[in-house]
């Protein structure tokens, strides 16, 4: 963490590419969807519309955000969750992640985090356990 609350010490280049990397997560995403491009926008639109946001996406859209050569157009960071959800893929909101050093986990991770932490902390009581114990018996 650097001196100032709240803020983080990233390395340095982490997500030089990122507008390259967005953009071919969504051209392979939209791609491997079983969705057509127009169901995707479909679908994001609706999910904007359920959070009472008016900003529409449009396959046009889509493929301004997905194409290599346009950088001009990329994806807004505030659109991704939506789009991963409509899409079915989490590569987008990861990606973004990753640029920050850190990752995503599912709920099958979550509970394997949650065990894991259990489990350490159910070995540090034993070892307390242990040592309180050996203090005991010298003092017999």
């Amino acid at each position: 963490m650097s001196g100032a609350p709240g803020q983080m010490d990233l390395p340095l280049g982490r997500g030089v590419d990122l507008q390259r990397r967005m953009k071919a997560a969504l051209a392979r995403a939209l791609k491997e969807s079983r969705y057509s491009r127009e169901q995707i926008a479909e679908r994001v639109n609706d999910a904007l519309e359920a959070e009472g946001n008016a900003y529409r996406v449009s396959p046009a859209a889509l493929d301004r955000w997905a194409a290599p050569s346009d950088s001009s157009h990329n994806l807004p960071a505030w659109l991704a969750p939506a789009l991963c959800r409509a899409i079915g893929s989490h590569e987008l909101v990861a990606i973004q992640v990753e640029a920050l050093g850190m990752s995503i986990l599912d709920e099958h991770g979550r509970q394997f985090l949650v065990y894991g932490k259990a489990d350490f902390e159910a070995k540090r009581q034993a070892k307390i356990k242990r040592q309180a114990q050996l203090a005991l018996e010298e003092m017999r």
